[in-house]
Parts: C-alpha cells; sequence; structure tokens
C-alpha cells in the first residue's frame, strides 16, 4: 500500500513571509497596481485555524482561501477584490490544476514553501548554520515560530541582517531574545542573563512568546539564553524552562553564600543548602553547577547595586536572597554574609560591641561598613544609620586620642582649654548631637548609649576644668595667642582686618547670637563647601581660627552689647548701635551701620535683603565696614531643638542672601557669636535667685559641686555672680536649649573670617581677572581645613598610653590640634619615590596640567595612602602633602589621580569623602613588583 504524506499546515508566519519573497521577486511597490497576477499566490499546504484577519506589516489587507481544485482558484479569484494580497491553499500539484489556472497566479505554479528559506529572507542569510537545524527541535516549527516572531514582535521592522550572510543559532535566537524578550543589545554573558531576569516583565514576555510563536522557538530561546551562563547553565536552564524567572538571582546569591561559607559555619550552610536544592529544579544540579550559579548571581546584584538606577532592583533581590536562607535556618550565614542586609546589621552591631575598648577592630569594622554594597547609597539625612554609626566612631577616636588636662590655674591654662574646645571639643559636640540621634536596632542602641555615657563623662570632666580655671577670665586677665575676649574682637581683629583689606572690599560683622562652636563648625563647613566663593583666613602666626571668650554670665544682653561697644558694658540694640558706629569711626574706617532683626526682617516681598540693608553692603567706600546680627540660633533656644537640628547655611535665616551680597560687593566677613549655649537632655532646676537661665545671684562660697563662683570685671552687672556648670542644671522653665553658664560650648566661641576667593572686579564680565585670586590681606594666611584628624582618621598609635602634657603655652602643649600624621610605615624603597621615578611616571606628567603637584608632593600622598588602613584616607588629609588648602584638595585629587591611573585604571578612585588607593594596582602599572607579605601584615 502506498503511504500518503499529508501536507503541512501553512502558518500565518509562512504566508506573511512568502508575500514578502513575492514581492521582492516581482519588486511590487503599489498593491494597487493592475498586476492582479503578481499578488495572486497559490501554496501546496493545509489550511491552517488562525489565517482570518491578516495583515502585512505593511498594513496590507491579506485574503486567505483554501483551493482544493481548479475551479476552487478560479472562483476564488472571481470572488476576490483585489485589495491587497490573494493566498489560495491547495493540496494538489501543478498536473492536477493545468497551465490555465496556474497562469492566473505568482510564479505560474503551485508554491511550496520550505520555512527556512522565508526564515532565510527574513535574516538576510544566504544559507544557514546546521546547528540551528540540530538544536533538539522540530525544525519546521522552529522556522515557523522564528517568522511568527518577527511578525508579533513589540518592536517593529524585520529582523537584523546575519552580518555574514550565513544565519547562525547566535543570531536567530540571539534576535528573538532581543526583540521578544528584552533581553538589552550588545554581547551577551551570564551576568547579561540574570540582570534581564530580575526584570518584572520578562514572565510575561515569555509566556506571550510561546502562545505567539509556539514552544519550539520559545525553548528554543530560553536554552540559548541558558548556555549563556557557562557552568551554571544546568541551574538557569531548569529554571528558565521551569517558569522561575524571578528566582533566578535571590535563589543565587543565597546558594552562592552556602557553597562559599566555610569554617565554623560550614554544617549550617550545608544543612541550608539540602533545604534550598530542591528549589533548584529537577535533576538537582551538581555542586559545581551550583556553585558556578551562586558565583555569577553574586557578580550580577552587585552589578545591579553599583548602578543609580538599578539599585533599588538590587536591594529587593538581596531582600528575597536573606529570606531563603531565613527560611533555609542559615541565620549564622546571614550574619556573615558580606552583601545581604543582615550583614551589614550585623556589622553595625559588631561596630557597637567593639566602641570603647577595640580600636583596631573599630576601623576594621567601619571599613568593613563602607564596603558594604548596601552602604554606599546611604542617604545621609538626619537620623540616618551610617551617619550616627560614623559620629560613633568619630567620638571614639576622640575618646582614644584624648590628652590630659593641664595642670595650673594660670589664664594661659584656662584659654589653652578654651582654644582645644573651639579646636577640637566643638567637633565632638557635633558628633555627639549626631549619635544622640540612636537607632532603632536594640543592640545597636545599646552600644550608641555606652559610647555616649563615655563622652558625656569625658565632657563633664573638661567642662568642670575649664570652670575650675576661669577666675582669670572673670577678671580679664591678658591672653594667650590665639583666644581674645570677644569684646576686643573688633579691636584688635576686626578693624586691623578691614585697614588691611583691598580698597574694593570692606568688612561685613555677622554676628549669629546664640552659635555654640559645633554649630560654626557645620555651618562654616557649608560656606566652604558650598560654592567656590570663599577661603577661610587665619593669622600667619597660626593653624586655627581664633576662639573668643564670651563675658561672664554669657548671655546676650552683656556679651553682645560688650562685642559691639569693644568694652564691658550691658544694654540692647541702641547701646550696641552707638558704640559700633563710636568703634569704627575711633579706628577711622569712617561710618559704620548696625542692623538687627527687625530690619532685616523688613523686606518687601520677593526680595531676599532689605533695601537699605543691601545698598549698605554694596556701597563699600561709604560703609567700610557693616554689621549684621542673626538670630535664628538663639531663638531656637526657646521652642525648637537646637541639637537634633543640622545646622546649614540654609538653616540661619538671612545667612546666605548676606553672603551672596558680600560677595558681591568683595567685602571680607568676620563671623562669630555672642556665646553658646547648651541643649536641653533631661536638666533639673536649681535654687537661688536667678539671673538668667544658667546664672543665679551668690557669693564667695554659696556655689555647689555643679556650680562656680566668678567675680571681676568681665562679670556683669555687678563684678560677681555663680553660674551653672553641669549642662544638666538651669535655673528657670525648661526651655529647648539655655546660655548663660560656665560650661565651655556657652564660653568658648569661634572668630572666623571670609574672604571673597574673586578680586571685585572680576563680577565685570568684561574683566579679564577670572582666574586671579584676591589677594589675601596683610597678617593673614589661607587656611587649612579646620576639623580635627580624628574626625577622618584614627592616627596610629594614638591610643598607646601617653606622658602627661605638661601645662604650658599653646607652642607646647603637643595635642591633636597641632600634632602633625605619623610617618607612613612604608617599604624602605618608598612606594612614592618609586612610583614617581619611573618612566611610566614621567610619561604620564606630559599629560598633566601645569598645576600637577610635583613628585615630592605626590610621593607624599601615595606613602600616606598606602601607609592607611585599607589604603583609604580623608581627602583632607591629603591637603597638606599635596600643597594645597582644603578647598582645592578635590582638585589636586583629581590631578594626582590622572598621574596614575595609567590607561583609565582606577588605581587611585574616589569613594565619598575618603580617596582609595588600590596599591596592587599601582605596583602592577608601573612595574613595581608585590609587596612583601610581612610589610603588608605591619601595615595593617
Amino acid at each position: 500500500m502506498t503511504e500518503t504524506t499529508l501536507p503541512a499546515v501553512i502558518q500565518p508566519a509562512t504566508i506573511l513571509a512568502t508575500i514578502e519573497e513575492t514581492r521582492a521577486r516581482s519588486g511590487i511597490t503599489d498593491v494597487h497596481s493592475d498586476d492582479f497576477v503578481s499578488r495572486t499566490i497559490l501554496l501546496r499546504g493545509a489550511m491552517g485555524a488562525s489565517v482570518e484577519g491578516l495583515t502585512t506589516q505593511r498594513g496590507e489587507r491579506v485574503e486567505v482561501a483554501q483551493a482544493p481544485s481548479a475551479l476552487a482558484v478560479w472562483d476564488a479569484i472571481d470572488s476576490w477584490t483585489a485589495d491587497g494580497w490573494l493566498v489560495m491553499v491547495t493540496d494538489r500539484e501543478d498536473a492536477d490544476l493545468g497551465s490555465g489556472t496556474l497562469a492566473l497566479v505568482a510564479q505560474h505554479r503551485v508554491q511550496s514553501p520550505d520555512p527556512w528559506e522565508s526564515v532565510k529572507q527574513r535574516f538576510g542569510a544566504r544559507e544557514l548554520d546546521r546547528r540551528l537545524l540540530r538544536s533538539g527541535h522540530n525544525p519546521r516549527q522552529l522556522a515557523e515560530g522564528l517568522l511568527m516572531a518577527e511578525m508579533s514582535a513589540p518592536a517593529a521592522g524585520s529582523w537584523p541582517k546575519a552580518p555574514t550572510g550565513v544565519l547562525t543559532r547566535d543570531h536567530a535566537l540571539g534576535s528573538v531574545a532581543v526583540r521578544c524578550l528584552g533581553l538589552p543589545e550588545g554581547p551577551v554573558d551570564g551576568q547579561t542573563v540574570l540582570e534581564w531576569a530580575c526584570d518584572a516583565g520578562v514572565p510575561a514576555k515569555i509566556v506571550a512568546l510561546r502562545t505567539t510563536a509556539g514552544d519550539d522557538v520559545t525553548d528554543a530561546t530560553l536554552e540559548w539564553l541558558a548556555e549563556r551562563t557557562g557552568d551554571a547553565q544546568g541551574v538557569v536552564g531548569g529554571l528558565l524552562s521551569q517558569g522561575h524567572v524571578d528566582r533566578l538571582l535571590p535563589l543565587g546569591v543565597a546558594v552562592n553564600h552556602l557553597v562559599v561559607t566555610d569554617g565554623a559555619l560550614r554544617h549550617e550552610a550545608e544543612m541550608a543548602y539540602a533545604r534550598l536544592e530542591y528549589r533548584m529544579g529537577e535533576p538537582r544540579p551538581s555542586k559545581e553547577s551550583a556553585a558556578a550559579f551562586g558565583v555569577l548571581s553574586d557578580k550580577s546584584v552587585r552589578s545591579l547595586l553599583e548602578n543609580v538606577q538599578t539599585v533599588d532592583k538590587g536591594r529587593a533581590i538581596l531582600h528575597d536572597a536573606e529570606q531563603l536562607l531565613r527560611h533555609a535556618s542559615a541565620p549564622g550565614v546571614i550574619a556573615a554574609s558580606k552583601v545581604l542586609p543582615g550583614g551589614l546589621t550585623s556589622l553595625y552591631r559588631r561596630l557597637t560591641e567593639a566602641l570603647g575598648n577595640r580600636p583596631d577592630d573599630v576601623e576594621d569594622l567601619w571599613l568593613a561598613i563602607n564596603q558594604h554594597p548596601l552602604d554606599r547609597n546611604r542617604s545621609g539625612s538626619p537620623g540616618d544609620l551610617h551617619s550616627v554609626a560614623e559620629a560613633a566612631v568619630r567620638l571614639d577616636r576622640w575618646l582614644d586620642a584624648d590628652h590630659p588636662v593641664p595642670e595650673g590655674t594660670t589664664v594661659e591654662v584656662a584659654a589653652g582649654l578654651a582654644r582645644d574646645f573651639v579646636r577640637d571639643g566643638a567637633w565632638a559636640e557635633s558628633a555627639r548631637n549626631v549619635l544622640l540621634r540612636g537607632a532603632t536596632d536594640a543592640r545597636i542602641s545599646a552600644g550608641f548609649a555606652r559610647l555616649a555615657d563615655r563622652v558625656s563623662e569625658a565632657r563633664k570632666t573638661r567642662f568642670h576644668a575649664f570652670a575650675s580655671r576661669i577666675s582669670p577670665i572673670a577678671r580679664g586677665d591678658s591672653l594667650s595667642q590665639g583666644v581674645v575676649y570677644l569684646e576686643d574682637v573688633l579691636a584688635t581683629v576686626g578693624m586691623p582686618l578691614a585697614k588691611n583689606l583691598a580698597t574694593e572690599g570692606g568688612l561685613l560683622v555677622l554676628l549669629l547670637d546664640g552659635m555654640a562652636a559645633s554649630t560654626a563648625a557645620g555651618i562654616v563647613q557649608g560656606i566652604l563647601e558650598e560654592t567656590d566663593a570663599w577661603s577661610e583666613l587665619v593669622p600667619t602666626d597660626q593653624r586655627f581660627r581664633i576662639t573668643g571668650l564670651s563675658m561672664l554670665p554669657s548671655i546676650t544682653e552683656f556679651s553682645r552689647t560688650s562685642f559691639f561697644c569693644g568694652r564691658a558694658k550691658s544694654g540692647g540694640q541702641a547701646a550696641e548701635n552707638q558704640g559700633f558706629v563710636a568703634l569704627v569711626s575711633q579706628a577711622g574706617q569712617g561710618n559704620a551701620v548696625l542692623f538687627h532683626k527687625a530690619e532685616l526682617d523688613d523686606r518687601a516681598p520677593g526680595v531676599a535683603i532689605a533695601r537699605p540693608i543691601a545698598d549698605a553692603i554694596a556701597d563699600v567706600h561709604g560703609h567700610r565696614i557693616v554689621g549684621c546680627v542673626l538670630n535664628t540660633i538663639d531663638d531656637a533656644l526657646d521652642k525648637a531643638d537646637p541639637g537634633g537640628m543640622e545646622w546649614t547655611v540654609a538653616s540661619v535665616k538671612h545667612l546666605r542672601p548676606l553672603l551672596l551680597a558680600a560677595a558681591r560687593a568683595g567685602r571680607t566677613v568676620l563671623l562669630t557669636a555672642d556665646h553658646g549655649h547648651v541643649v536641653e537632655r533631661g536638666s533639673h532646676t536649681g535654687g537661688g535667685e536667678p539671673t538668667s537661665a544658667r546664672s543665679r545671684v551668690g557669693e564667695s562660697g554659696d556655689a555647689g559641686t555643679d556650680e562656680v563662683y566668678v567675680e571681676g570685671r568681665r562679670v556683669l552687672p555687678h563684678g560677681k555672680a555663680v553660674l551653672a556648670v553641669d549642662e544638666d542644671l538651669r535655673y528657670v522653665s525648661r526651655h529647648a536649649g539655655y546660655h548663660g553658664g560656665a560650661a565651655l560650648p556657652e564660653v568658648a566661641v569661634p572668630v572666623i573670617v571670609l574672604h571673597p576667593r574673586m578680586p571685585v572686579a572680576s563680577l565685570n564680565p568684561t574683566a579679564d581677572v577670572a582666574d586671579q585670586e584676591n589677594p589675601v590681606p596683610s597678617g593673614w594666611q589661607l587656611a587649612v581645613d579646620q576639623k580635627p584628624a580624628w574626625w577622618g582618621m584614627r592616627l596610629v598609635g594614638s591610643h598607646a598610653p601617653r606622658e602627661a602634657a605638661a601645662a604650658s603655652p599653646e607652642s607646647a602643649q603637643p595635642d591633636l590640634f597641632t600634632r602633625e600624621l605619623p610617618e607612613p610605615d612604608v617599604p624602605e624603597t618608598q612606594l612614592g619615590a618609586a612610583v614617581v621615578g619611573t618612566d611610566t611616571y614621567s610619561d604620564q606628567k606630559i599629560l598633566a596640567p601645569r598645576t600637577a603637584p610635583s613628585d615630592d608632593a605626590a610621593a607624599a600622598a601615595l606613602n600616606i595612602l598606602a601607609a592607611a588602613r585599607g589604603h583609604r584616607v580623608p581627602a583632607t588629609e591629603l591637603a597638606a602633602p599635596l600643597g594645597v588648602t582644603a578647598r582645592r584638595v578635590d582638585g589636586a585629587v583629581t590631578i594626582l589621580s590622572q598621574l596614575v591611573n595609567v590607561e583609565g585604571y582606577p588605581v587611585l578612585r574616589r569613594d565619598g569623602d575618603l580617596v582609595v588607593l588600590d596599591e596592587p594596582l599601582l605596583r602592577k602599572q608601573f612595574g613595581l613588583g608585590e609587596i612583601d607579605s610581612r610589610e603588608r601584615g605591619s601595615r595593617r
């Protein structure tokens, strides 16, 4: 018996592909032409169920009819409207239909379409790579699926042309993955596949492809994608074929933790792996395949975390991976993780447990936290755990590097304590304010609380040490270098400065009422970092800001009035105005004007500065010195939260527009306060007759253990008073903050000088002085970064036992503020010198700008980085070795990175405020060989 072969069902994709082939052969450009024969096609096959309502990609109507005989062909042609295309499907041979019938159709024959010929045509290929046909799927259905996938793909247009004329499996299935499944264009590796799979829309795209193009092309494409993952193919392929696309990355990250864990957690990891193994499908993958899957997943999720556009997706994957591990009972593995949220929490817990007793562990853990991928995208907003932990680490360094209170009761010792507070203790106050925001995790908050107690005790010790030596300050004894009574600031600092300013300039005196030294630290840092308009100046014989001492009690009525009058005096705004004008006139500086809160607030809508004030600041010849009093901080002591606030330029009303006006006028700014403040944190009320929130009437011998009795010409109004020392003591009802006492935050304030960087003429667009620096007035110099060393790093050996410091003036007091950075412990060959001595470095210098650091400066900076823990230091610590000011250190670091980043490799990079050196890469790029392992250990 003869076996009859049934014709294949003609799929819509084949019909559409045949139309395009016919169009190309016939050169049809207008389907409305009279050439009906070219648009009438006869195909051998069987009718499918889904051929109705077809249109080409050009929107042309396709009519499909079944033609089992010659008569049926004639009937179909006769009833056709001649609009678009007519395709007739028949199971007859040419001889059965006759030449007359065939003369009515394109090519005058029954076409037996080979879908692969159509596929080649759609891909612009001359031939097929036979591996495409040996994929293990039905070849015809695979071809039909490729054709249908093209027609139904979301992206319009034909398949991309085969680049060599040979249609390979990679090109065909890769095109389906890109066009239909949303795979990114470009080279495809395992990481690309896993990152693609985590897109929320992928499962729906796979379902759509399977519905429109069939199982064969869908399965073949998923298999091809799995092959891109290399040794992880077994796991990835199984999960893709089972539809578990969203499970890929979370499961891979979880598996990676379990297969790499060793040591004490190995048993826990093995048991958890056994509980998770079923999720990887059947048959169970080999450990090698699972390990490869895990490594690839780890790389993929890290890549997502490093991209700001995909970081949220990466965080979600890590959360899901951690949940898988929790269900698998692997808490120890989670805690030891370097990427999971639970691992970051564990690092923070271990950090807080190490605070106060294990300085090396603190630094190692802090470095690990900063390197954790989930910590890199921190917000830095108030209350953020990273910010609080950073403050804790800084305070731990401060306690560790602290020096003992000097002996003696002379004015030099008292002034030295005040000076040290402004330069160092104020920064600790700022960090403490952040620390006290706390954390929600009970174990972490407990560690912060323990540290806060130690800090409070250290502060109390210094407050009492200063108060016990405050008598010479109350009397007004002569002060040591760098410290000045507030009533003498204008006469000894302001007027000489005004005389030495350029003719075009002038002086703007800004008194921020109630601004503590810790508040000033943040505000001034913001001024210097927010724009490049200002440089800070210090006297040529000093490195740090001048310290001012308030009147006693430290209240506005006494200190502010004395400041503007230039002598000990109590009073209000009228006395301040009169005293200021007289003081300036006596100094030969012409007319002065002073503005207070009401005048600053009296401005027209939409105007940043009241017109009289703006005019006075702009008139540098008519008013060489202008003063303004800003009350925002002092007002906050009543009902706001001065300790919880993050004080910035924007926080202080009127400050930013005043600074802008001063910069435009070329005025130098003298910024200070009349007194500081302490914050309400559980205070109690003391007895006696109050004269302010923190002072009362009293006689000698009348002070308690948390008070001090003072008398002298600088004690107003009657020459004697009892002042509160402990910050938790007050004499009035509860407020947000207080002043009037003898605590260092109330009495010691900074005197800050800000110089406009550009000369006044540069504000004229036609002036050719854009690159000129404003000359620094005589007697002053550009300031180095004012942050103490411990703010950015722990000094090597700072926690070693120290000898007691002798009571002596500033020049003889070894402390954190004058201490040089330790000599870096680097190889004998001196890494920095070795680098700058190479031919490679010489070649790099040819391309560097003329402002590049000298060889010695570059070598010194590289040595410090090489010696630092983790080869990371704050950028400001490189200012001195690079020979630049703190304001210009970013530019200097950028140039240094250009010098050492040979061929663009990241030898030197920035990580927020830190500069990071990749020492092995540095040695490789400059041909310096590997570091000796013993040296590496000694420099940990």
